[in-house]
């Protein structure tokens, strides 16, 4: 991570392994938690991330049942 609090550019690479349903979603919030720190100057400084998953579809519903 690259982080310049002078002008308040911050960059970060993200590499994540996608076969982790919540990987995609919450290891960049650790980093972008990471950088609001930092930004602010406060360490103690958290926030919460809420994940809500989409509902399976009737077309997977029919799917699953045809495969069955």
């Amino acid at each position: 991570m690259r982080a310049d609090n002078e002008s308040k550019k911050f960059d970060f690479n993200s590499f994540v392994n996608l076969t982790s349903q919540g990987a995609s979603v919450y290891f960049p919030q650790f980093m972008y938690e990471s950088i609001l720190k930092s930004a602010v100057g406060n360490h103690n400084f958290t926030y919460d991330l809420t994940t809500v998953s989409f509902p399976v579809s009737s077309v997977l519903e029919d799917r699953k049942k045809e495969g069955n």
